[in-house]
Formats: C-alpha cells, structure tokens, sequence
C-alpha cells in the first residue's frame, strides 16, 4: 500500500473518533458519550486473593456478590451503601437475587446498572471482581466471563464498570472473543413504572462488538438535581439550571425519600409522583412531568426572570417532599421599541437579564428600518431612518458560554411633520430653520404649529429660504394648508412661504 493510502485511513479514522466523542445521548438524568480515547482501569481479578472490605469476587453460573461502598452512591437521585454484582454482567441496587436477561426499559427490580444484559457464566474461566481503589476515589467491577452456551470453551470476555462517589459511571469494554453473543439491551435503568432508562446497546451497539482494536469506553455523567441533596436538610430553595428564551429546556429533579412500593395491579415498583403546590406555576413554556420528575419544554419571552416555585414528591410508602426551586430564564427583556422618524436620528438600547457578559448582539431574522443599525457590542439600535414603515426582525444576544435568547421585535418609522426637502427631518419649523442654508426648501406638513416663526439669525441675513406648506403625512401631495399660530418675527435674509397661513 502506498504512504499516501496510509495517510488518508488514518485522518479518516481521526474524523470517525472525533465524531464519536462528540455525540451524546440522554435519558434526562444521565448523559451517555464515548470517550475520545479506550481506557482500562481492572482489579487484580484472582480467584485465589483473600477477599478484604477492599476487595472481593465471586465465579459460576448465575451467582452473585454484595459489596458494601466505601461511600454513598448516588443513582438515579437515590442514595445506596451497598451493590450487588452478579455473572451475567449486572450491577442491582436493591434487588439480591438475579435475573437474566431482563427488560431494562422496565427491569420490575428497580434501579439496574446491565454492563452486557446476557446469559453469562465463569464457571470455568474468570469471575465477576469488585475492588476500591484510590487516587481517584473509585469502585471496579471488572468481568472476566464466558456465555452460557460457550462456557468450557475458553472463549473470554472482558469488560468493567468503574463508579465514582460523583455519581459518574464509565463502562470500559476491552476484549470479546464470543462467536454467538447476544445483548438484550445493555446500559442503565431506574428500574420502575417511568420507564427511564438510557441503552448504550441503542446507541452505539451490541456490547460484544466494542471490543478489539484496544476497545472503547463510555462515560454516563449524571445531569439530574438532587434535590435532598441540595437543600442540605433544608426546605431550600434550589437553583436549577438556568433556561434560555427560544431554546429547548430540559432538566430533571430527584430526591431520596422513603422507599419504592409496587403496584397491586402489575407487581411493578411504581415512581414517585411530582406535583406543583401553593398554588405556585412554572415559567411560560415550561412543563412538569408527575411521573418522571422532568421539567421541559421551550420558555417564551413572557417568563424572562427568576421564577420561585414549590415541587412536591410523593413516594410509594406515602412519604413526601417539599422544596422551595427557583429557576431563571434567562432572555431579551426588551419586548417593543419606541416608534422612530424618518430622517431624523433614532437610538434605543436593548436589555437583558439573566446573562453574564460580554455580549455579542445580532439581528437573527428580518431587518431593521434603512439606515438603522445594531452594535454587536452594545446592543444600540442607532441611525437614522431613511424611510417609512414598520419592520419586523429578531434580535439574538449571545454570551461566552454560547446561551443565545431571541427576541422579535417591531420598530415603525413614520415622517416627521418637518422636514429640510431631501435631507433631514424635524419635530418643529424653528429647528429646520435653523439647520436649513440659502436656497433650503422646508417642507411643512398640513397642521398647526403653535410656535414662534422666530428669522433673527444673522448668519442667515444673505440667505433665501423657502417655507413650502400644506404636505400630506406622507409628503407625497401639498393640496393643504400649514397654520402657525405664533408671532412671525423675520430679521435678515428672506424668507419664502407657500401654502401657509399666520394665525395669532
């Protein structure tokens, strides 16, 4: 094969692992990615070793070990001292005994952690191995196993799960040499009637496929608030992550409460059930879950602020929980713009709130008035108008940690009742005169001013200007008649008027 070949599989195969990494999958409680790079942690997987609060294993057909953490794990917002790990690649939370393979959309034996949901046995080969380490703080379960139907063959299977006392799992699969391996769904799963739970099978294959080529390891990083956790002990309040306007939101909420019961009608560990109380409601846009605690959707611009709300639990056993939760959505507090005038100069400052700065501002959708324009910096619509009309567009602010709210807006220019002909608009006669020079035409629309017609500057003594009256709003027509009533005083120059009468 030619160097260049060579060279060509190997960026393609850089893009292929960038792009693994990159992708991520959730069940709204935990987060599932690749890790850029195989890693391989493993315990001293010997049989023959004295087991210690440090260590221990246990080898057959569909057997198991308990072992007590050297800390509290917290899974799926409850808390636990204590894993059972059995042989057919499962780690339970609560349950002793064992099953295989099982439904992990819906295990009926609550929380599940299924590193290969299949039919395995170390009957004649490996084990499963539970071992705590330090620097970092870490518990392995590492598997050295056959398949059923293989066991006596030699044909291992290596593969470990490594808890963390943050609550972050990593599943690290090194090597499968199994010819007829099968996988029911492997990941993790609360185990009840929500049916929460995240395959890593779904989303990146059999298990027994991963292994080989150094193997590939996934990490699950817990994205739920705890919060029993959080309150410390206390009614609260609790910060949730904040939302955006504009953007999907979704974030789950758990607490360790009482214990699971089970429905009389199924046998299966019914979920706790969410609820808002004191009459308290979430920011526009945004939805409680009862069942799985997952409080989502899409927060529209009239919820911008810090919310305050109370979220009640009720577990199985009738216990029950209430906090005080607080969440800020964060957004474009400018909700209309004061009207502008053509030709005549326009600036109005856009707010926000929620946001750290620096900002980055844009006009997302649309566009503003001609002759208006948006600073990036500063968020000032500044200019002016050269033109009449309402223009509809959208603002986006964006900050360093990429939040981007959006708001739409719309900004009306209409003509200004003076203006110097082709050049800028006024609010008065006596400001046009005093910007016009010789031979300046003001156009005057068809009102009453209630001003003094004061021509006393002596810059302008040489000058010839026109006061041109009678204009329709638009100044497309002058059939009309413009009506001063004020004292004319002219000095200097001269002054022409049309359409226009002095009324004192």
């Amino acid at each position: 094969m030619r160097k260049i070949d060579i060279l060509c599989i190997i960026i393609i195969l850089s893009a292929f692992t960038t792009v693994l990494s990159a992708f991520a999958a959730t069940d709204n409680f935990y987060e599932l990615s690749e890790s850029a790079q195989a890693t391989w942690d493993g315990t001293n997987a010997d049989r023959l070793k004295p087991k210690t609060l440090d260590y221990t294993y246990t080898y057959g057909d569909e057997a198991s070990v308990t072992y007590t953490l050297p800390w509290v794990f917290n899974y799926y917002g409850r808390n636990f001292s204590q894993i059972t790990c059995d042989t057919n690649g499962n780690i339970w939370f609560y349950a002793k005994d064992l099953t295989r393979p099982l439904d992990l959309a819906s295990t009926g034996r609550e929380h599940v952690l299924s590193a290969w949901n299949n039919d395995l046995s170390s009957s004649y080969y490996g084990g499963v191995f539970v071992q705590h380490k330090i620097d970092p703080e870490r518990v392995v379960v590492e598997w050295q196993t056959e398949t059923y139907t293989e066991e006596g063959f030699f044909k291992p299977n290596i593969f470990e799960i490594v808890l963390y006392p943050t609550g972050v799992i990593h599943a690290d699969y090194k090597s499968f040499a199994t010819t007829n391996g099968k996988d029911f769904g492997s990941g993790i799963s609360k185990g009840d009637l929500s049916g929460i739970f995240l395959s890593l099978t779904t989303n990146y294959g059999t298990v027994f496929s991963l292994g080989g080529l150094g193997g590939r390891s996934f990490q699950f990083v817990p994205t739920y608030v705890d919060l029993t956790a959080q309150a410390n002990g206390s009614f609260g309040p609790v910060a949730l992550p904040d939302a955006v306007v504009g953007t999907f939101y979704s974030q789950s909420v758990t607490a360790d409460i009482g214990e699971f019961g089970y429905s009389t009608w199924s046998g299966m560990p019914r979920p706790y059930v969410w609820s808002l109380k004191w009459c308290s409601y979430l920011p526009d846009g945004l939805t409680l879950n009862e069942t799985t605690g997952v409080i989502s959707g899409t927060p529209t611009q009239g919820g911008v602020g810090l919310h305050s709300f109370y979220l009640d639990v009720q577990a199985p056993d009738s216990s029950s929980g209430l906090w005080l939760v607080t969440i800020n959505v964060a957004g474009i507090t400018t909700i209309s713009l004061p009207p502008g005038k053509a030709y005549m100069p326009y600036s109005e400052t856009l707010t926000t709130t929620g946001l750290a700065g620096p900002f980055t501002w844009s006009v997302n959708a649309g566009s503003l008035p001609a002759g208006l324009s948006l600073s990036a910096s500063t968020g000032i619509i500044s200019g002016t108008p050269t033109a009449t009309g309402c223009n509809r567009f959208t603002v986006q602010v964006k900050n360093s940690l990429g939040k981007a709210p959006k708001s739409t807006l719309v900004l009306c220019t209409t003509t200004p009742p003076v203006r110097i002909a082709n050049k800028a608009g006024y609010l008065t006669i006596k400001e046009a005169y005093a910007a016009a020079v010789d031979n300046d035409v003001i156009q005057i629309q068809a009102q009453t001013f209630a001003e003094d017609l004061v021509t006393d500057d002596i810059r302008k003594s040489n000058s010839t200007i026109t006061l041109d009256g009678g204009y329709s709003s638009d100044f497309s027509t002058n059939n009309g008649t413009t009506i001063i009533t004020g004292v004319p005083h002219i000095v200097g120059g001269t002054v022409k008027m049309k359409n226009i009468r002095i009324q004192n």
